[in-house]
């Protein structure tokens, strides 16, 4: 994942949140169904962030506890990997 953190910095900035959430969305299928994006990631720190869109709203029109449990989770495990 390092790796491919450090290709994607030598693209243009407006490039790389797309292209690493397109690429770790394959490492994990349900991220892309979710819409989480990986804004910044580097060997010191992870940027995720997820859009209130209506796939991820409560009954209240606030994102749901289960996606934000997905995002800490995800951004959990790809410091951890």
């Amino acid at each position: 994942m390092s790796r491919i953190a450090d290709k994607v910095g030598r693209l243009p900035v407006g490039l790389r949140s797309t292209v690493l959430s397109l690429l770790f969305g394959r490492f994990v299928p349900f991220l892309a169904t979710s819409g989480i994006r990986f804004e910044q990631a580097g060997h010191t720190s992870l940027t995720v962030s997820i859009r209130n869109r209506r796939k991820v709203q409560n009954h209240i029109k606030g994102v749901h506890a289960a996606a934000m449990a997905l995002l800490a989770e995800t951004a959990s495990g790809f410091v951890v990997g």
